[in-house]
């Protein structure tokens, strides 16, 4: 195919992006937009808060705001969680939009004040260092010396209750599908913008669900579209299966291998899709804990990206390292 090149219109990447949240290879990269779908006791919410309580391993989460109508006979699956009592929402409706993002504003507000205030000491420290006696203290200005004193940190260090790490924001919503809470333009419209709100700091949002897509009472597809981890647990559902497997670009015959293997063998089995893998291979688990790897030389090239294909997936029961290999 000939080409012509056009001077002067590169695509320019700013030179400062939003800030990143580290987290450890083989944890899910954070902002997330996590949905967990699953029958009534299938399982999703043990699973996400076991996910929650491994970002809070990870330095991923730092404070966790809940929406559980059932909170009274769950709240022993978040143990261990950081979830304050000021912070549970026992009634998923309209309000419930509001109370979250004035606490996230009000974290990076917070968080801004000491930047300012660890600034400022910084200052003063350093203009202390340069006094070479007693004397030399009507050297430093005034202005810095009124600062430090009115922003109180002229006696010692400001203190912060993350220790100056920017907080990391979850909210995990649980039972409240077919609420007034889902159905609220104001709820949906949070979810959409999470990233971005509390002037960037942003919030993680965990969901468990019983009803990945239906007619009336399930997910809304803006919030479905914008999903960027599923745990999918077993369904009777083939059209959910097939409306899935379309949005992983694969066939419904490429698709059931992965989801047959990651959800046979237990009822609380699940197969983890993250939507923005950290690389290529990281896309499919079963569970959190083992990656379903399908050897190279089984790939079918689709639309210029590998997909796995039919056959190239281990049978349901039977573990595989890593490099797709069983283990024997």
């Amino acid at each position: 195919m000939q080409t012509r090149d056009i001077g002067g219109y590169d695509i320019k990447l700013p030179k400062h992006g939003p800030q990143k949240i580290e987290t450890p290879p083989d944890q899910i990269g954070m902002h997330a937009l996590v949905i967990a779908t699953a029958k009534r006791g299938g399982g999703k919410t043990v699973a996400l808060t076991n996910l929650c309580k491994n970002l809070v391993k990870d330095k991923a989460l730092d404070r966790l705001l809940v929406v559980s109508p059932t909170w009274g006979s769950n709240k022993h699956m978040f143990e261990g969680l950081p979830v304050e009592e000021s912070d549970i929402h026992h009634e998923p409706g309209p309000p419930v939009v509001p109370d979250v993002v004035g606490k996230v504003e009000e974290e990076m507000k917070d968080w801004k004040a000491y930047k300012e205030k660890a600034k400022l000491r910084k200052q003063l420290e350093a203009a202390l260092r340069a006094c070479r006696s007693d004397a030399d203290i009507i050297n430093i200005s005034p202005q810095l010396l009124i600062d430090a004193f009115n922003l109180d940190v002229f006696q010692q260090p400001p203190k912060h209750k993350y220790n100056g790490k920017r907080p990391v924001l979850g909210l995990f919503i649980d039972d409240s599908q077919a609420t007034k809470l889902f159905n609220s333009a104001a709820f949906q419209n949070m979810v959409l913008k999470h990233r971005h709100i509390g002037d960037g700091l942003g919030i993680s949002i965990f969901m468990a669900v019983q009803t990945y897509s239906a007619q009336t009472g399930g997910m809304p597809k803006a919030l479905r579209e914008n999903c960027t981890h599923l745990l999918l647990f077993r369904t009777k559902s083939q059209p959910v299966l097939k409306q899935i497997a379309e949005e992983n670009d694969l066939s419904e015959d490429q698709f059931m291998p992965l989801y047959e293997y990651a959800t046979g063998s237990d009822d609380h089995d699940f197969l983890f899709i993250d939507f923005n893998p950290k690389t290529h291979d990281r896309k499919f688990r079963k569970n959190f804990n083992q990656y379903i790897v399908v050897p190279k030389d089984v790939f079918a090239e689709q639309g210029g990206a590998d997909q796995p294909a039919p056959g190239g997936l281990p049978q349901a029961g039977q573990k595989h390292g890593r490099d797709g290999h069983p283990i024997r």
